[in-house]
């Protein structure tokens, strides 16, 4: 009761217009098996209900929330798909060639194409997928190595994965990076992959990173994944289920250095016109304007 109090308060004080920022929507992606979860998406709903007006982190988000909210019989509030904003960083920065450099010379990459995945190493995120394609692009004769940017419960399956595969000696797990490695990582590669099938994957962030560094990008027909990603523009989008699919994907980008700059500077274009900071700031300026007060964007 404390809680609702409280929520109430906030959500409908008279006066102040109410707004929501929805990234994984929990309304819709809760499970309500206990009380806790079931008073946790009650509330949410209440507070969905006194909202205003609703910015979206994509539009497989906004379908959620529209679906959870008709299906409960509430008020639908206005909704806006936002996206997330890309850090000014992986889109400014020049590249840095001598760490590049020093990155190839450490791994061992020299002479290889290199596959790159961003992500936690958790159920659903695709790198399985990566890894049982790496014997079919290496029998198409490209040499490749896979590097593996992240940390999670799966790594050591996923190492025993590579072992079966034949393919241990390709695939490099790099735990967790950031900061300018990061970004260097993201220069040397010559693809991005992140074939997620997660529900909870509404908008992709590291796919749109990589773009922003003027990669081409292969992402998972699901979730908000096609929200960053247009297929056969700025990527390829593929079955996330799909080990050939994928296979087929990575040979023409990693085979076809024309085809992958264009895709990589039109996803660099992409991340400048809709994702960067100064791209949300203005979508989110002309939305609040609809309030009548809205002062210069900071």
């Amino acid at each position: 009761q404390r809680q609702m109090c409280i929520r109430d308060r906030c959500c409908y004080r008279p006066g102040i217009p109410t707004i929501i920022m929805a990234n994984v929507p929990t309304i819709a992606t809760t499970p309500r098996t206990n009380l806790k979860n079931r008073i946790g998406v009650s509330l949410a709903l209440r507070a969905y209900e006194g909202a205003k007006m609703v910015f979206c982190s994509s539009n497989y988000t906004r379908q959620l929330i529209l679906q959870t909210l008709k299906s409960e019989g509430k008020a639908i509030p206005e909704m806006v798909v936002l996206g997330h904003a890309v850090a000014d960083e992986f889109i400014e920065r020049p590249r840095n060639n001598s760490h590049m450099s020093v990155l190839k010379k450490e791994l061992n990459l020299h002479g290889s194409k290199v596959l790159l995945t961003v992500s936690r190493l958790v159920e659903g995120k695709g790198i399985d997928v990566v890894i049982r394609a790496l014997p079919y692009i290496l029998g198409a004769g490209v040499d490749v190595k896979y590097l593996v940017a992240g940390e999670g419960p799966l790594r050591a399956d996923l190492a025993r994965l590579a072992q079966r595969q034949g393919v241990e000696e390709r695939v490099i797990f790099l735990g967790k990076v950031v900061g300018d490695k990061l970004i260097d990582l993201y220069d040397l590669c010559d693809c991005f992959a992140l074939v997620s099938s997660r529900e909870e994957e509404t908008f992709g962030i590291v796919l749109a990173e990589a773009s922003a560094r003027s990669k081409p990008v292969i992402a998972g027909n699901s979730g908000g994944q096609p929200d960053v990603v247009e297929d056969g523009k700025t990527g390829f989008l593929v079955d996330p289920h799909n080990v050939e699919d994928f296979a087929v994907k990575a040979l023409k980008l990693l085979t076809d250095r024309q085809l992958a700059m264009q895709m990589g500077r039109l996803g660099k274009e992409k991340i400048v016109k809709a994702f960067s900071s100064a791209a949300l700031a203005e979508k989110i300026r002309r939305a609040l304007k609809r309030f009548g007060r809205w002062p210069n964007p900071v």
